[in-house]
């Protein structure tokens, strides 16, 4: 998987922590829709954005790890859940 694979379940990292998103456009367009979240308070939208800035100071790493073969938003979604209730990334929790 690369910046340009689509419909795929990713993991944030921050300071030892993780938190599982999914998206159906590119890897780089969801990252690049965190940073915009972690520099402009007024446009968050999740509570991890507000723990990457604080804690990580804006940094973090991204990993995808799960690549779906279907463009349904409900499939991946589901998947990203079971992902979230199977491993219980600390950062999940602040939502």
């Amino acid at each position: 998987m690369t910046c340009s694979t689509k419909n795929l379940i990713y993991v944030i990292t921050c300071a030892g922590k993780h938190y599982i998103g999914e998206t159906g456009t590119t890897l780089r367009t969801r990252i690049r829709v965190h940073k915009q979240h972690i520099s402009a308070p007024e446009y968050r939208k999740i509570k991890v954005s507000e723990h990457i800035d604080v804690c990580g100071h804006g940094q973090f790493n991204v990993f995808p790890f799960y690549k779906l073969y279907t463009e349904n938003t409900i499939s991946r979604r589901e998947k990203e859940r079971h992902f979230i209730k199977t491993l219980k990334p600390a950062l999940n929790s602040l939502l």
